[in-house]
């Protein structure tokens, strides 16, 4: 089995020498909670200052990426933009309007079970969310993410929209649990369990299953990956 050693000295300026970029996960890697790993902030600067990208991808769906990019300012990761970092929620989103092609009023609605953070990237990317003042159309979609307001009524409702058969059933992300600093855990996207309840396949937008999920995922990635090393303009949901 494939050993995880660290990487120090010539090894280290080899690879780096060769990467434009860096790709950092978040939970578990540059912080813990609240409280940052030792160094983390300070290599991230120091990538800055030899002139590679560092980029920053998270399957947690609770916030939306300006408020993801206060949440580095705090812990001190200074001068980050917003373009530099990927989530789960912004994965959905790029899936929902693939899914879900044409004018907002064509498109018909997505319902959300999810936090405030889900459902503005969503708004940003020009869907239509059931429940908003003025949005009247049919629902074309449940989106299941972290939700600190789940209640058996709102499951219900999700259940009964599930009903139609051309309804998708759309995951952030499979994980059940998300591991607390405290090394507690914290319900996280219920996207199986609805899926063993209404008997729907669940299409993931981070953490894909299939081939074609996976294919989905990776062009969005890819595509950001590529605005923010080479300079394009940022992507566009059309």
């Amino acid at each position: 089995m494939a050993l995880c050693e660290p990487l120090r000295g010539a090894a280290l300026r080899d690879l780096l020498g060769r990467a434009q970029g860096v790709l950092f996960d978040c939970d578990g890697v540059l912080w813990n909670g609240e409280r940052v790993v030792p160094g983390a902030a300070e290599l991230v600067e120091r990538l800055a200052r030899a002139g590679k990208q560092a980029l920053f991808v998270s399957n947690n769906s609770r916030r939306a990426r300006p408020e993801l990019a206060q949440r580095f300012a705090r812990l001190g990761f200074g001068g980050l933009r917003a373009e530099q970092l990927f989530s789960s929620a912004l994965c959905a989103a790029h899936l929902l309007r693939q899914r879900l092609p044409g004018p907002p009023d064509a498109q018909g609605a997505v319902f959300v079970l999810g936090g405030e953070g889900l459902r503005a990237e969503l708004r940003a990317a020009g869907l239509l969310l059931a429940g908003d003042p003025g949005v009247a159309p049919r629902v074309r979609a449940v989106l299941v993410g972290y939700d600190e307001h789940f209640s058996f009524a709102r499951l219900s409702e999700a259940c009964a929209h599930l009903r139609d058969p051309d309804c998708l059933l759309v995951a952030t992300d499979r994980d059940p649990w998300h591991p607390l600093s405290d090394g507690s855990r914290t319900p996280a996207s219920c996207g199986q369990h609805l899926d063993y309840i209404t008997c729907r396949r669940v299409l993931l937008g981070c953490s894909p299953a299939s081939p074609a999920e996976r294919t989905v995922a990776r062009n969005c990635l890819t595509q950001w990956v590529l605005s923010c090393v080479n300079g394009w303009s940022p992507p566009r949901f059309s």
